[in-house]
């Protein structure tokens, strides 16, 4: 078998055709998650699907429960249930972890927070897709170089974005159930996206926000995503802003739905309709 350092590496790449839930970067009480929970999560359960998959072709018994209260130490041991527990330690898989983590939230943290295909903002589908495709790309070489840690910041990079994906367009409120496999295919073309100059919302009424997306942009499936500003909002008519908010608004806690669910200050608080 592989040694685990790149499996775990390889293991990863394979998250990235595994559906993506949305979610907030910070958890805000026991019913949030993170992107780092997410990740974590998603982690560890599609290595212990791979490690099963593998048991099942070699004829050995894995008898691990795949769930999301999995633990590093659990589905290390049942990957490698032959190895010296002794020498089997589970440090460098979750620093594994924590490595990709810590560069998916770095997102959020530095200047890549204002660019808009590193979160699909102002429906730059075309350009978000690229990242991830290049980011991928990279990734496979770094592993061929034994590059792991490189491998790793850049895969937390894109798991990033593909995750803001989820969150930050109208994919869940078109009742979509699977992945948006163009996403990881740049040989796909992106089709059935909104046109710029049709409208994709209506304004909330009296703070009640539910509903707003079109119903003829839900109907004939368009693909669009909200648009970001920090103090003002630059989004065309018609089109949702992605908790674009002004000063007057953040001092009055005057807010109104977006299809993104991030929240980009402590002075905000979660939509009530939103992808949680």
């Amino acid at each position: 078998m592989a040694p685990p350092q790149c499996f775990i590496v390889a293991v990863h790449c394979l998250l990235l055709c595994v559906r993506t839930l949305a979610f907030k970067p910070i958890a805000w009480g026991k019913s949030s998650l993170s992107h780092g929970d997410i990740t974590e999560i998603a982690i560890l359960r599609k290595t212990a699907e791979v490690c099963q998959d593998l048991a099942l072709v070699e004829g050995r018994p894995f008898s691990l429960t795949i769930d999301n209260s999995l633990t590093a130490s659990r589905v290390l041991s049942a990957c490698f249930p032959d190895s010296d527990p002794s020498l089997l330690s589970d440090l460098k898989f979750r620093a594994s972890i924590i490595v990709l983590c810590a560069s998916n939230w770095a997102v959020d943290l530095g200047h890549t927070f204002f660019i808009s295909k590193y979160h699909f903002d102002d429906e730059s589908f075309v350009e978000g897709r690229n990242l991830i495709t290049e980011g991928v790309h990279s990734v496979k070489a770094s592993v061929k170089m034994e590059n792991f840690l490189s491998a790793r910041v850049t895969l937390g990079t894109v798991f990033h974005t593909l995750q803001d994906f989820y969150s930050h367009s109208d994919w869940i409120e078109m009742k979509n159930k699977v992945p948006f496999s163009t996403l990881i295919q740049p040989n796909l073309p992106l089709e059935n996206l909104a046109d710029r100059g049709t409208p994709t919302c209506r304004d909330c009424v009296g703070g009640n926000c539910k509903d707003n997306i079109l119903p003829e942009i839900l109907n004939a499936k368009k693909l669009t995503s909200g648009y970001f500003g920090v103090f003002s909002s630059s989004k065309p008519k018609g089109r949702f802003p992605t908790n674009t908010f002004s000063l007057s608004r953040i001092l009055q806690r005057r807010f109104t739905k977006y299809i993104n669910t991030t929240v980009v200050s402590l002075l905000l608080f979660p939509a009530p309709f939103t992808h949680y």
